[in-house]
């Protein structure tokens, strides 16, 4: 078969800057993965994280909580809006494209039955310099998803850094990510047990007032990172770069920009493969297949609703992905309580989260608002968000 489309190896040009530019503040409708919620595909989302939560899976538990049915994931929203590129998110055709963190707003939990559309709009593009890839363009995007009412359930302020592959080849920073992480049966035991401790605070109310500043929130484990493990994220989370055989012939017909030539085979594939395939990863300059972006932000998310049990609302996350996280790294995903406060009705507890893996290097920065039962005066955020709604 002769190879149709980009090397991935385009440049970062004033024209396609400009034309990039010009679709600032526009915006454009997104292509979702999913039309409705279902509990099929919710549980998918979040067990492709690693999160068997039965409020977040199982349908009969939903049911018998406060919020009178299963609820989604949070960050789950993504799967309304990613299985193709907006014209907000695209631009720069063959440019090397890397998540770099986001900005999550929640006004209430998906349900099954929910008919979600979403809108993409083009914020910001800057030009900022890079050690990695000597030239990056900063994309942000903002990402409103609003149910079949029009009502907004949530939105996403996202940032991508894009970088020309050539010069991220050459600057090589991430060079020592070729060599596998061997860890010992030690190690393994403990990342076992560490698994084998998570704890989910479930049915147990976790009270505003029963919280103080610098308690911690725990941890959950993610990890060691396999190919398989971010398969099955993509399995939940859609993708707008997963297409197959004469479906992604004719996508890489009308955008050979999605295109990506395999140096050992001359095979085309998508750019999205470099997550897994080693052999595209060193062209796009990170050198071992890594993590998706989104995939860790719900991590985060996952230690949170882990810790706020079932009767709270996380309210706002935001995450910093500081560096790739590779095949083969395990992650710790940590957090503990910054501050409380009360705001418009609701109690709240700001909480600064990060994580680290196997080497000690800080991989995510992030903070985050979680909206609590109060027993002083009896609110409940699932009880509240119902009548405010509608029995949804």
């Amino acid at each position: 078969m002769t190879a149709i489309g980009h090397s991935g190896d385009a440049l970062i040009t004033p024209e396609a800057l400009a034309a990039l530019k010009a679709r600032i503040g526009v915006e454009f409708p997104t292509k979702p993965w999913n039309t409705v919620a279902s509990v099929d595909t919710m549980r998918h989302f979040a067990e492709g994280i690693g999160d068997s939560n039965p409020l977040l899976t199982n349908p009969d538990y939903g049911a018998a909580s406060r919020w009178g049915a299963m609820i989604a994931a949070p960050t789950y929203l993504n799967t309304f809006s990613n299985a193709s590129f907006s014209a907000a998110r695209a631009g720069l055709p063959g440019v090397f494209a890397l998540w770099a963190g986001g900005i999550w707003t929640f006004e209430r939990p998906v349900v099954p039955g929910d008919r979600i559309t979403a809108t993409e709009k083009l914020v910001s593009v800057e030009e900022k310099p890079s050690r990695w890839g000597g030239r990056a363009i900063h994309q942000v995007l903002q990402t409103t998803y609003r149910d079949a009412s029009g009502r907004l359930v949530g939105s996403r302020v996202g940032r991508i850094v894009r970088a020309e592959r050539p010069r991220a080849r050459k600057q090589g920073k991430y060079a020592e990510a070729s060599q596998k992480y061997r860890y010992s049966d030690a190690e393994l035991a403990a990342i076992e047990r560490d698994y084998d401790a998570e704890q989910v605070r479930g049915a147990q109310p976790r009270f505003w007032e029963d919280v103080s500043a610098a308690d911690a929130l725990g941890h959950v484990v993610k990890g060691p990172l396999t190919s398989t493990d971010i398969v099955t994220f993509l399995m939940g989370w859609g993708s707008p770069l997963c297409k197959a055989h004469s479906v992604a012939h004719q996508y890489m017909r009308r955008h050979p920009g999605a295109a990506i030539i395999d140096p050992e085979t001359n095979v085309r594939d998508f750019a999205e493969a470099a997550h897994w395939d080693e052999a595209l990863a060193r062209r796009s300059g990170v050198f071992a297949g890594y993590d998706i972006g989104e995939q860790r932000i719900a991590w985060c998310s996952h230690l949170l609703t882990n810790w706020m049990g079932d009767d709270a609302l996380l309210r706002r996350l935001e995450v910093r992905l500081r560096r790739p996280n590779f095949l083969g790294d395990t992650t710790w995903v940590r957090g503990r309580i910054a501050d409380r406060l009360v705001r418009e009705g609701e109690h709240l507890v700001a909480c600064e989260l990060w994580a680290e893996n196997q080497h000690g290097e800080r991989n995510v920065d992030g903070t985050a608002m979680v909206w609590l039962p109060s027993r002083a005066d009896g609110t409940w955020p699932a009880l509240a968000l119902r009548a405010r709604w509608g029995q949804h």
